[in-house]
């Protein structure tokens, strides 16, 4: 990972591999004692950009990252996310602060392998997924409670 900021505004880039952690047979793998097959045990290899801005009264930032998604005898997959948003301090004094914002977040994969039979994953893939989101943050301090 790298990351730098200058006057509020700030990039980064990660390259990583990452175990999937959504259930037992995407982390650990599984074995048919009967059959003797294994299979699971995913593993995300893939880069991601993020970018924000930071100001006085609020920010903006985006995100964007594509993934490939390998596991013994899963089929294999891919993936890609994006996210942006904007916040802003609705309310603020030496102590107290009230922060705003909407947030958008997508991603979406090449095949869905939620299902936990063999040659499936076992984690969460949906072909598209979005979620709009409403953060809210109150902050303050009084004397030595924060």
């Amino acid at each position: 990972r790298w990351s730098g900021s200058d006057d509020g505004l700030s990039l980064g880039i990660e390259v990583a591999r990452r175990s999937v952690s959504d259930s037992y047979l995407s982390y650990a793998g599984a074995k048919d004692s009967l059959y003797g097959l294994t299979w699971g045990g995913v593993t995300r290899t893939g880069i991601k950009l993020d970018t924000s801005y930071d100001g006085e009264d609020g920010g903006v930032y985006a995100s964007a990252g594509y993934y490939g998604l390998t596991g013994k005898n899963v089929a294999k997959n891919s993936m890609g996310e994006i996210g942006v948003g904007a916040y802003w301090r609705a309310y603020k004094t030496n102590d107290f602060s009230f922060t705003t914002g909407l947030g958008l977040t997508s991603f979406f994969y090449n095949k869905n392998l939620r299902y936990f039979s063999y040659g499936h994953g076992g984690y969460f893939s949906p072909k598209s997924y979005v979620a709009l989101g409403i953060p809210l943050e109150i902050a303050g301090r009084k004397g030595k409670l924060s």
